[in-house]
């Protein structure tokens, strides 16, 4: 069976007492507490830490970056990436000749 999780009033006495410089084992009598809860308590830090990675970074490869865009472009309207011609626009006589 596990130890219980310690109550806020519980975490303050544990550590007012360890700043009054009192030892694990007279800490333990005074709170009635388990030998792991309290040394569970005391080894807090105040700003947690980040865990540190383990194993190579994964790189993000060409078919991870087409995958990712094709993910994408489903949720964005398709027009906002419609390339539109630079030019001006045919006059009738050009597209007269255009179509013969």
């Amino acid at each position: 069976m596990g130890a219980t999780e310690p109550t806020p009033g519980e975490y303050k006495n544990i550590f007012v007492l360890r700043d009054a410089g009192l030892r694990l084992s007279t800490i333990l009598e005074a709170t009635n507490c388990a030998i792991g809860v309290c040394h569970k308590v005391i080894n807090l830090q105040d700003t947690p830490t980040k865990p540190s990675r383990r194993g190579k970074l994964r790189k993000v490869t060409e078919r991870d970056k087409r995958s990712i865009i094709q993910r994408l472009r489903h949720d964005v309207s398709w027009l906002k990436f419609k390339k539109v011609r630079a030019g001006s626009e045919l006059l009738p006589r050009h597209q007269t000749a255009r179509k013969k």
